[in-house]
């Protein structure tokens, strides 16, 4: 999977109403922008930047573009690789409302994340060095 940008509006399910679904008639906007870190046949290691902050935005995305995130049983299909979903936020940035100043938070992974990475072969990075380019 090479980088890409899913530009597909988000709204409840037609008919399983706590599912979201890309609903171009009717959703509201959400934009996911990704890029591939490490890739192998089984999986790949994305790094994903958000326009928008939609409920399971990344999920119903990632699912649409046949690239559902591992180990989530409601938009993809249990794969047996994962316990849980394979999601991680190691960066979050946002403006400060008050102050203006953007505040950046960081987080390692957690170790079943890590393992998981290893079990598929896929290259752990130095996650302080990875930014948007």
């Amino acid at each position: 999977m090479g980088r890409g940008t899913v530009d597909a509006p988000l709204g409840r399910h037609a008919s399983a109403r706590k599912k979201m679904a890309v609903r171009p008639e009717s959703g509201k906007t959400a934009v996911t922008h990704f890029s591939p870190l490490d890739s192998q046949e089984r999986a790949s290691l994305l790094h994903l930047k958000l326009e928008t902050g939609r409920t399971h935005q990344i999920r119903v995305h990632m699912a649409f573009v046949k690239h559902p995130i591992l180990g989530d049983s409601v938009y993809g299909e249990d794969s047996g690789l994962a316990d849980r979903q394979m999601l991680h936020a190691f960066r979050l940035s946002f403006q400060h409302p008050k102050t203006g100043t953007v505040k950046t938070f960081w987080k390692t992974p957690p170790d079943d994340f890590l393992e998981c990475l290893s079990r598929l072969e896929l290259k752990v990075p130095k996650w302080e060095k990875v930014h948007w380019k």
